[in-house]
């Protein structure tokens, strides 16, 4: 798809679920790099995870709420990396490249290991030893990921993608490529699994409503 066409469904997906969103916020989108979407996406997920450490100590009964969206996050998270970020890396490995084919073959296999810890969470309420260790097992291997990314290969990739010697490389697609990841986790956010997911507003079970913390969150 040509960068016109990926540019006009970026503008028509957000503005049908934003419809303040204009073309001033696309051209600030045309901007961001996808090293830098991606890093924004890690400090989303930290945030959370430090909010669901201060409220599990202080209001138990509104954690399964950051549990959801900590659970919504990742998996969109992995389906953005595994779709659109690691496929578009192989590309850019084609050629004899073994450095860069050594560190996507590490971040695919950590982001696999988040799929079955994904899946498994799921089917626990925030509470009792199990759980626990199971959520802690998650993060572990998430905040893993986001470090070996952001500390190993983002830098490398960066090279790659501002170096107009390199197969595929040019500053031009760091852009498409934020792009396209912008677009599918729009199209991803309105799945109707996410739909009960608000991350402004967390259910009480002893009644109403209240409004949480969304500090850290992109």
């Amino acid at each position: 798809m040509d960068r016109l066409k990926i540019l006009q469904r970026v503008y028509r997906a957000r503005r049908r679920a934003e419809p303040g969103w204009n073309l001033q916020s696309l051209k600030i989108m045309e901007k961001i790099e996808a090293t830098q979407f991606l890093r924004d996406h890690h400090k989303t997920l930290l945030g959370l995870f430090r909010q669901f450490e201060n409220i599990g100590a202080r209001a138990p009964e509104l954690a399964q709420g950051v549990i959801g969206e900590i659970v919504m996050q990742l998996e969109i998270y992995s389906t953005l990396e595994s779709e659109i970020w690691y496929p578009r890396l192989n590309e850019l490995a084609s050629g004899e490249d073994s450095e860069l084919r050594s560190l996507i073959g590490q971040g695919e296999s950590e982001l696999r290991d988040l799929t079955p810890l994904l899946a498994s969470l799921k089917g626990y309420r925030p509470e009792g030893a199990e759980f626990r260790a199971l959520y802690d097992e998650l993060v572990g291997n998430a905040e893993n990921l986001f470090t070996f990314e952001e500390t190993e290969l983002f830098p490398y990739v960066g090279k790659i993608l501002k170096d107009p010697s390199h197969h595929g490389g040019g500053g031009a697609h760091q852009h498409g490529i934020a792009q396209q990841l912008e677009q599918r986790r729009k199209e991803l956010f309105a799945l109707p699994q996410y739909r009960t997911v608000l991350p402004e507003v967390v259910q009480n079970p002893n009644g109403g409503e209240q409004m949480r913390t969304t500090r850290g969150a992109a």
